[in-house]
């Protein structure tokens, strides 16, 4: 009755939890329960074992792991009572059903796992003809392990082994996995059947590998198993099989030491991998040899530390190898390359870069070929942000003196596409924080600082030309939103301002009177903006605009950059309006609510002779301006920014000494 109840709620997992696990308590009692029961009722107890091994073969593969674990141990317990009777028929219950494939095969094969675990597994072989067949490859790892401590060696060879070899002609998707059970194998009996699997010819190069790299006593040997398998390990390292790809790559990079010194063969192998292979698409296979290569990097560090302490000839190859791999990462950045081959060259010359820096070698501009750093600057206008912040790090660490240009920065970051936004910010970035510059920004600054005094400058000459867009938007919000659409702007002053350490610059009252005039400008901004994200329809507001442009032609300036002397020709629409202004109301937000969160505030610093950024009056403003965006915005994304903004505003103040700024959000 209680094995039918769970048969009926086996929906009810908390119910099956209680069953499984009572039930495999009651199991352990049965022993005395025979020694008590008369001959006339031993059907009784047949019964009972017939119906928990029921039970238990139902629940087995449960996706409840408490079931699952408590399944298998009853059906084990019931198996061991059957041995211990003589009922066959309960071991022949599990024979048929692997057999007759009436359950799954992942419950099948748990089932046969704890027959085995009770008769053996040569009772398992002679009662399941489809074994080998049919699961062998994934599923039978465990009794191969279980047989090589019962079996005679070559009875065990002839018959795990041989089946192992025969399934690694056939190339199909099983092989890694048979490769893995092979590689278990090897570790078993290491000196008989790695040197086995080296003499056969007809075994692939991947199977040869996995041996190689399972056993110790084959890696001591790697150099000379290197020449050996030379020519097929290059033809790995361009073949189209992924798992023997990467299996090739490990056999060059991974050493049982990682103090080894990376010799000339293994660099050129590895070379011959990022020539070829940095571009593949799979995110995974990507991470998987970026973590090998970094093994590679790790010998190189070793050997060079080594090598400074005691010079020697090998230390001087490993330089000459680290100089050479860097000037490959850096020729493997051509502008046509894609996504796959930047991120992985990118992280790589990060990795030596710093690897340089801990052992302090001068990897410098004059070391690399001559495309490197323009294909770094090229690298900043790559789609992905991540790609840009790492072309920027290299170029502050490598170039010597940065050559971008004013007003081919200024062009992007007038650009009506995001992209040219992001990549003339980090372009600004970089010139900001290079050795030298060719060319100084044109700007008047009124006073000058000590801190940080080029971005200083950078930040003041894009608050010139935000002011310049600001007049023009004030006049004329469609002309303003082809021209000079703010954002980009916006952006560059806010990539910049996350750069710097707010609480040193609040020292100073040159960056105290410019966050005044920043944030200043941003609410003046906002306000030019908000008509257009709080109308009904802000996807087909267009202002009116004071030139006739119903002679102009309609362009997509989205898809390509246009020069300003071409946007003059091109029609606003209120696509390029609704852009201009969410994207203008989303940096101000950021830029505000950034400000309130890490820069140090009046109230708080009253005891410290007026070390602040922002004032109490800002700060008043600040809060009324997204408390009025988040009344009036109707756009969505803009919406979503001014409540990010406000949550940061809210958060300083939550967390502040000031009693005054804790107590404000709980006023409004």
């Amino acid at each position: 009755m209680i094995v039918t109840i769970g048969e009926r709620e086996n929906s009810v997992s908390n119910l099956l939890v209680f069953l499984s696990k009572h039930l495999f308590i009651y199991s352990k009692s049965l022993d005395d329960m025979q020694s008590f029961l008369p001959a006339t009722q031993e059907v009784v107890y047949q019964q009972i074992l017939a119906e928990l091994q029921v039970f238990a073969l139902q629940n087995i593969s449960s996706g409840t792991d408490s079931v699952r674990h408590m399944s298998s141990a009853l059906l084990r317990q019931v198996l061991q009572h059957a041995k211990a009777t003589g009922r066959e028929e309960l071991f022949q219950v599990v024979y048929r059903q692997f057999e007759g494939r009436s359950a799954s095969l992942s419950a099948s094969c748990l089932a046969l796992e704890q027959l085995v675990a009770v008769s053996g597994v040569s009772q398992a072989i002679a009662n399941c003809p489809s074994l080998f067949g049919v699961v062998f490859p994934r599923f039978l790892g465990f009794m191969m392990v279980s047989a090589h401590k019962t079996q005679p060696l070559d009875e065990w060879q002839s018959l795990w082994f041989g089946q192992l070899l025969a399934a690694t002609q056939v190339a199909d998707k099983r092989r890694p996995v048979i490769e893995q059970l092979l590689t278990q194998a090897v570790q078993l009996e290491p000196r008989t059947l790695a040197h086995l699997l080296l003499r056969d010819a007809r075994l692939p190069l991947s199977s040869k590998l996995s041996a190689i790299l399972s056993a110790r006593q084959l890696s001591e040997r790697r150099q000379e198993l290197l020449r050996d398998l030379k020519q097929e390990v290059e033809q790995a390292l361009l073949g189209l099989d992924d798992h023997t790809r990467l299996l090739a790559l490990r056999f060059v990079a991974e050493t049982p030491r990682p103090s080894d010194h990376l010799t000339k063969a293994e660099a050129e192998a590895i070379g011959l991998y990022l020539r070829h292979n940095a571009n593949n698409p799979s995110a995974h296979l990507r991470q998987l040899g970026y973590g090998l290569l970094q093994k590679a990097l790790r010998r190189i560090h070793l050997g060079l530390a080594e090598h400074q302490k005691r010079p020697t000839p090998a230390g001087e190859e490993l330089l000459s190898l680290l100089t050479r791999l860097t000037g490959d990462l850096s020729r493997n950045l051509f502008p046509t390359a894609n996504y796959g081959r930047r991120w992985l060259s990118l992280h790589l010359l990060r990795d030596c870069v710093e690897l340089g820096r801990k052992l302090q070698l001068r990897i410098s501009e004059e070391l690399l070929p001559p495309e490197a750093l323009p294909n770094l600057e090229h690298c900043l206008g790559d789609s992905y942000e991540q790609n840009k912040v790492l072309a920027a790090q290299l170029l502050e660490s490598l170039q010597s003196c940065s050559r971008f240009d004013a007003d081919e920065m200024v062009e992007l970051l007038l650009s009506l596409r995001p992209p040219d936004s992001a990549t003339g910010a980090f372009q600004l970035q970089v010139y900001c924080r290079a050795k030298a510059v060719e060319t100084d920004l044109p700007v008047k600054v009124e006073a000058e600082t000590t801190l940080e005094p080029r971005t200083f400058r950078a930040l003041h000459w894009c608050l010139d030309h935000l002011r310049e867009g600001l007049s023009l938007a004030q006049r004329d919000l469609a002309e303003a939103a082809k021209l000079n659409p703010l954002y980009g702007l916006l952006f560059a002053s806010r990539h910049l301002l996350q750069q710097l350490d707010l609480e040193q610059l609040a020292k100073e009252a040159a960056w105290r009177q410019y966050v005044q005039a920043l944030v200043t400008t941003c609410l003046a901004v906002s306000g030019v903006v908000l008509p257009v994200v709080s109308s009904a329809s802000p996807e087909g507001h267009l202002p009116a605009t004071r030139d006739q442009e119903t002679d102009q032609p309609l362009t997509n300036v989205l898809s390509r950059r246009l020069p300003s002397e071409a946007l003059h020709q091109v029609r606003t629409t209120p696509q390029m309006v609704l852009l201009c202004a969410w994207r203008s109301i989303k940096e101000v937000c950021l830029i505000l609510g950034e400000l309130v969160q890490r820069a140090p505030l009046e109230e708080e610093q009253q005891q410290q002779q007026g070390d602040f950024l922002l004032s109490s009056v800002q700060l008043e403003a600040i809060g009324e301006h997204f408390l009025h965006l988040l009344a009036e915005t109707k756009h969505r994304g803009a919406f979503e920014q001014a409540y990010v903004g406000f949550t940061m505003l809210c958060r300083r103040f939550w967390h502040s000494d000031a009693v005054r700024l804790n107590q404000l959000p709980g006023q409004r």
